[in-house]
């Protein structure tokens, strides 16, 4: 991480971190995305809007002897829309783990006909 001639911390990806409504978000288009969802909730296309939701995607377990400790994935924002459960995630990079825990998080919800998965890109 470098800084920028303003002292703040400039992010690996590039991106800004910003806060609004005291939510910490990992880039503008974030918070951007969370505005846009925030207008949809009031207008009553959606409902129940979260951010930084944790999905447990494997738990903690002993092996050896050894804790090993569980695999979480953290979706950017989940709500309600209608009768489905929305994950939604805003990606400007896509990491390796990033792909992995992806993978793993549409695994848990393939059978679950009423939870749905968004990525959104810039």
């Amino acid at each position: 991480m470098g800084r920028l001639k303003n002292g703040v911390m400039r992010s690996k990806y590039g991106n800004r971190r910003i806060t609004f409504n005291g939510i910490v978000f990992d880039s503008v288009a974030e918070a951007t995305r969370y505005k846009q969802l925030t207008y949809l909730e009031k207008a009553k296309e959606i409902s129940d809007l979260k951010t930084q939701v944790e999905i447990k995607l494997l738990d903690s377990f002993d092996f050896d002897g050894a804790k090993i400790r569980g695999i979480s994935y953290y979706a950017d924002f989940q709500y309600k829309q209608g009768d489905k459960t929305v994950i939604e995630d805003y990606k400007g990079y896509k990491t390796d783990i990033y792909k992995l825990k992806r993978k793993l998080l549409l695994n848990k919800i393939k059978n679950t006909p009423n939870m749905v998965f968004i990525e959104t890109t810039n």
